[in-house]
């Protein structure tokens, strides 16, 4: 006689495990399938590159973004090649084409004729500070100069340090001041920097004296000085050099940005409303706020020689410039716009201070993001435009279809086993629970 061989629930319960483990990893792997085709952000490279005067802040801003956002799924980088060469690099037919650039620099008319929707926005403040080395000074005795004394000292009308014009804005160190040339260091290469300075000196001359140019500057604004410079002019390459020229060499004067800036001092500068300020962020906000009607219809704006009593008279925009009508890459478009999204976000904001940049003011960081971000599609007219729930949707339907599918299995595998025990009870037929 054949017996029956006992129902072993461990054996049951193990099975019930097994195929509901299974049916999990299906749920995973249909949650994985939703977010990719929500937001394929995988494998996605992006090229920017152009202003060497924000390389520091574009870097440690991709790779936060990258961290917190994609972790390894994309490749943000940013290439220091010069505002003007990032510029160039968004035009068709480039050898290394950017999908967004840095700049300082305004595009041409025809560079903006090439690209359909060529578009800039205001990215970060930038104040460009007087450095000096005068080895006479301590480190609490700052150098005062006024907008007038800037454009004669950098055109080359004064050049001894112990100049009246000089002494008479600093009578407490007057005495101090030596009888020594003024020994002026500028950027060799093209850059940002450099526009924003010789754009404050052509600002200050005019309000001066009633010129539109000044000695060594021209209008439209040069990005590098011109070969015939003076002498008692050095020409160093790149803010680095630079700093390290005046830092190394007395009595010498010239310009750079904060975050170049090591054991220098810099001078205050007696702005338009007659007040020595400092190159701070207060005062570079103050003159963002001072011109924040002033943008015109390109959406850039010249914020230096600032009215303000707290403004400071060398500050600046450095720009984002993109393609907001004509990306071929779809999803490389919508991870861009998501990195936009982040750069006028209050994350962005810690690691822009910290970078000794300047975040924009809330109001204009708004009108970016609702004005001009909102509206950016790619060349095949679709909207690059996600948020967070374009994310969340699919992975809260993908959990809720999961918990519905793995509640019924479990419902499913009760319901059998009981009537399994309750038939085999029945039938008279051991049961092991073993």
């Amino acid at each position: 006689m054949n017996q029956q061989r006992p129902l072993n629930l461990f054996s049951s319960v193990v099975l019930t495990l097994a195929v509901v483990t299974t049916f999990t990893l299906l749920i995973q792997t249909l949650m994985t399938s939703f977010v990719t085709a929500a937001f394929p952000a995988s494998n996605i490279y992006i090229a920017g590159g152009g202003s060497s005067l924000s390389e520091g802040v574009h870097k440690s801003l991709s790779q936060q973004f990258s961290i917190n956002h994609f972790k390894n799924n994309i490749e943000l980088t940013y290439n220091p090649v010069g505002s003007g060469t990032g510029v160039t690099n968004l035009l068709p037919f480039t050898s290394n084409p950017f999908d967004y650039a840095g700049s300082e620099v305004i595009p041409s008319n025809n560079q903006y004729n090439q690209v359909p929707g060529l578009q800039v926005i205001p990215f970060i403040g930038v104040n460009v500070l007087v450095v000096y080395n005068l080895p006479e000074l301590s480190s609490s005795e700052r150098l005062i100069l006024d907008r007038k004394l800037l454009v004669d000292i950098f055109s080359g009308r004064i050049s001894n340090w112990n100049d009246p014009s000089i002494a008479a804005l600093n009578p407490s160190i007057a005495s101090k001041l030596p009888n020594q040339p003024i020994k002026r260091v500028v950027r060799s290469d093209s850059s940002g920097t450099t526009e924003l300075f010789t754009s404050a000196l052509t600002a200050f001359a005019a309000a001066s004296n009633g010129a539109t140019t000044w000695y060594l500057g021209t209008v439209p604004l040069p990005s590098a000085w011109p070969n015939e410079t003076p002498i008692n002019i050095s020409k160093q390459k790149g803010s680095s050099s630079l700093g390290n020229y005046v830092l190394l060499n007395p009595y010498t004067i010239g310009y750079n940005t904060p975050d170049a800036i090591i054991e220098q001092t810099s001078a205050l500068i007696i702005n338009a409303a007659g007040k020595a300020v400092a190159a701070t962020e207060e005062t570079c906000k103050s003159a963002m706020s001072d011109f924040k009607d002033a943008f015109d219809s390109r959406f850039t704006a010249n914020i230096v020689n600032a009215p303000g009593e707290n403004s400071y008279p060398i500050a600046g925009y450095s720009y984002l410039i993109y393609k907001s009508k004509s990306m071929e890459e779809c999803n490389a478009a919508k991870v861009l716009y998501r990195y936009f999204m982040f750069l006028y976000s209050s994350d962005a904001e810690n690691v822009i201070i910290s970078s000794t940049f300047v975040p924009l003011p809330s109001d204009l960081q708004s009108r970016i993001r609702n004005e001009y971000l909102s509206k950016w599609i790619c060349s095949s007219s679709e909207s690059v435009v996600t948020t967070d729930s374009d994310l969340v949707a699919p992975i809260l339907l993908a959990v809720f279809g999961g918990f519905i599918a793995l509640t019924s299995l479990g419902i499913v595998a009760y319901i059998g086993i009981n009537s399994y025990v309750k038939k085999r009870k029945a039938l008279g037929e051991p049961i092991s629970e073993e």
